[in-house]
């Protein structure tokens, strides 16, 4: 499983498309990702791993979120320029 989720997940990124990685529990889901994100170009791409658990709250994703990003214009973030930006949010329930 941990060969097919690293190409999907390695085939959405270079599409620009989002994956919901969903699985039993101790299957390797986290690290397949987080392996996938940490091979790619520093120079190319922004990586942030947003960990869920019962306490988080929306305001501390958004701070976390803003955090990583530049602000562009007045309600727009995004990365630097030039750079693309892959999230992970892990333990999504």
């Amino acid at each position: 499983d941990s060969v097919r989720i690293a190409a999907a997940v390695r085939t959405l990124l270079k599409c620009r498309r989002g994956a919901l990685v969903v699985g039993p529990t101790g299957t390797g889901k986290t690290v397949t990702i987080t392996n996938e994100l940490a091979a790619l170009d520093a120079a190319k791409w922004s990586t942030l791993l947003v960990t869920f658990s019962a306490r988080t709250r929306a305001a501390q994703v958004q701070d976390i979120i803003e955090g990583k990003l530049d602000k562009r214009r007045k309600f727009v973030l995004g990365p630097p320029h030039g750079v693309r930006c892959a999230i992970l949010v892990d333990d999504l329930n």
